[in-house]
C-alpha cells in the first residue's frame, strides 16, 4: 500500500497483468464497498493490478484504512465472485486514415490485413478505464486471438478521439485527443466519452465503458461508418449494449 497524499491510497495486488489480476482488483473493490470504511470512500479507480482509493480524510484515519484493506484482501482471497459484465458492440473502421498502422501490425503477426481485422473483432475484456477520461484498456478474452505489436519509439503528440490502438498485446480505446504510442489500427464510429451528453447512453455517466465490460469492435465499411457518425451528430444513435455477468469460481470464469 502506498499513500498518495492525505486522501488517496494505492493498493498493489499483483505483479502480472492478466484477466485474473483484473478480477482480483474488482473483488477487492467490492469487499471495500461493504467494509467498515465504506462511508469514507469517495471513489475507487481499478487498474490492471491496482486499486486506488479516494478517501474523505476526516472520516477514517490511515491506520483504520490500512487495517480494513488488509482484512478485505484476506476475506476476498478465493471464494466466488460475480460482477456485471455487459457486452458492448462498437462499430469500427479498420485501416485507412483512421488506422494507418494496420498493415504493419498484420505483417508483424504473420497475417493479412483481413485476418488481423478478424482477430480485432474477437471479444475484448475492459481491464481499466484511466489515463484519460473514459479511455479504456482491454485484453482479448481468448488469448489465442491476441495480436502483438511494439509501441511507437517516439510517441505521437496527439491521437484522434475514437482511435483503436494496439501496444504489446493490449488494446487502447482513445476517448479524447491525447498523445499516444499505440499502433493505430482503426477508429470507432461512436464516442466512448461525452462530458456534455447528447446520446442517451451517457445520461447517467460521461464515461461509456466500465472495468469488466466485454467489447466487440465490429468492422464496418466507409458508408456505414459515415451513416453512424451522422446519427451520432443528430443525437439519435443507439448503442448495442447487452446485459451480462461474469462468475469467478474454482479457478474458472463463466460468462452469461
Amino acid at each position: 500500500m502506498t499513500w498518495c497524499g492525505e486522501g488517496y491510497l494505492s493498493v498493489q495486488l499483483y505483479d502480472q497483468v492478466d484477466i485474473w489480476s483484473v478480477t482480483g482488483v474488482l473483488r477487492l473493490q467490492r469487499q471495500l464497498s461493504q467494509s467498515d470504511i465504506a462511508s469514507a470512500i469517495v471513489a475507487t479507480v481499478p487498474g490492471w493490478t491496482t486499486l486506488l482509493l479516494w478517501l474523505e480524510p476526516g472520516m477514517a484515519g490511515p491506520g483504520a484504512v490500512e487495517t480494513a484493506v488488509r482484512q478485505a484482501v484476506a476475506d476476498g482471497s478465493g471464494g466466488h465472485l460475480e460482477f456485471e459484465s455487459r457486452v458492448l458492440t462498437l462499430p469500427t473502421i479498420y485501416g485507412g486514415p483512421g488506422g494507418p498502422d494496420l498493415d504493419f501490425v498484420a505483417e508483424l503477426n504473420g497475417l493479412s490485413a483481413e485476418q488481423a481485422v478478424q482477430r480485432m473483432e474477437a471479444p475484448q475484456f475492459a481491464g481499466m478505464v484511466s489515463f484519460s477520461p473514459g479511455m479504456a484498456n482491454c485484453m482479448w478474452l481468448d488469448a489465442q486471438q491476441a495480436l502483438s505489436a511494439p509501441k511507437y519509439e517516439s510517441p505521437r503528440t496527439t491521437t484522434p478521439p475514437g482511435t483503436v490502438g494496439l501496444g504489446g498485446s493490449s488494446i487502447s480505446l482513445y476517448s479524447v485527443a491525447t498523445p499516444g504510442g499505440f499502433q493505430m489500427v482503426g477508429r470507432m464510429a461512436v464516442p466512448i466519452y461525452q462530458p456534455r451528453p447528447t446520446l442517451t447512453a451517457f445520461a447517467d455517466s460521461p464515461t461509456l465503458l466500465r472495468p469488466g465490460d466485454r467489447i466487440v469492435l465490429r468492422a464496418t465499411g466507409p458508408d456505414e461508418f459515415a451513416a453512424i457518425r451522422a446519427e451520432v451528430e443528430r443525437g439519435s444513435y443507439r448503442y448495442r449494449i447487452e446485459p451480462g455477468r461474469c462468475r469467478v469460481a474454482d479457478g474458472e470464469l463463466a460468462w452469461t
